[in-house]
């Protein structure tokens, strides 16, 4: 917290106002010069001449609430100014994610399969400091296209976590399929049709600019180890230096090259983070139903 001492001469000058700062004072005269400089704040006053900022209409776009933690102010002084908590929104490289939870390890086993029924909201909470606000989660996805009994099974799984993640506040952005023809082993050379997943990397990257040219977030939690990520990232570092990234590496991965990424820090998917982020093998819906945990999850 930064304070300075102004008097009304002062106060009467401060015509251009720095985004991302509040300003406020004990003084009521004062502080309707800050509500006509500022906007509109709701304040209220507490013991001990402390102050205590309720909500604050988010600037322009958007309209969500800004909360703000306590400032107290000092009897010496007639001026405070605190900085907004920043907006941090998640990108969550959906694929990405899901290959890690679905690796095995030397034993064959998938240690982490039982984490796939996750609360991604939960998830992207744990890498967002307490002085800052989780604005919004982008989950990038896709429905898997196969038509045998696993592919349906699967899908009726994924179609669960999706609506359970919906309902906690998750926006999801879907991707697709697309068949393509593979070579087999290069022993019998023979070729096969299936499916890959397609443009969820290149949606990820324009809604990591698209959403910091409006000016919806300034910091970014971006949920992948795929470092095609990188040049939107750091085009939107070069263009907006205010905006910082955190990148989280999922669980049992690594990329050098995103952790040298200007204004980003990189963090790695702890088994803390899923454990603490996985859902309860029962969720009730607010329609009353009940969406239980896919057995092969348990």
């Amino acid at each position: 917290m930064v304070v300075r001492s102004l008097g009304r001469t002062e106060l009467a000058r401060l015509h251009k106002v720095a985004r991302g700062t509040l300003f406020l004072t004990p003084s009521a005269a004062l502080q309707r010069s800050c509500l006509s400089l500022c906007g509109s704040i709701l304040v209220r006053y507490q013991a001990a001449r402390a102050i205590r900022i309720a909500s604050i209409p988010r600037p322009q776009r958007g309209g969500r609430e800004i909360l703000l933690p306590w400032a107290f102010l000092k009897p010496d002084l007639t001026f405070c100014i605190l900085p907004l908590m920043a907006d941090v929104i998640a990108f969550i490289d959906g694929f990405n994610l899901y290959h890690a939870l679905d690796a095995r390890d030397a034993q064959g086993c998938k240690p982490y399969r039982t984490f796939k029924w996750l609360n991604y909201w939960a998830l992207c909470q744990r890498y967002v400091t307490p002085e800052d606000r989780l604005a919004a989660v982008y989950w990038f996805t896709a429905y898997v296209p196969w038509k045998s009994p696993s592919g349906l099974a699967k899908k009726a799984r994924h179609r669960k976590l999706v609506a359970v993640n919906k309902q906690l506040g998750v926006v999801v952005e879907w991707g697709k399929f697309r068949p393509i023809t593979r070579r087999c082993c290069a022993q019998c050379r023979g070729e096969y049709r299936t499916y890959e997943e397609k443009r969820t990397d290149v949606k990820i990257a324009l809604f990591i600019q698209k959403l910091a040219y409006e000016n919806a977030y300034t910091k970014g939690v971006v949920v992948s180890g795929d470092t095609d990520l990188a040049p939107a990232i750091e085009m939107v570092a070069a263009l907006n230096p205010q905006i910082t990234f955190v990148n989280v590496i999922p669980i049992g991965q690594s990329s050098a090259e995103l952790s040298r990424l200007q204004n980003t820090s990189q963090t790695h998917m702890s088994i803390q983070d899923l454990a603490a982020s996985r859902l309860p093998n029962a969720v009730v819906l607010r329609s009353g139903g009940k969406l239980d945990c896919p057995m092969e999850w348990m």
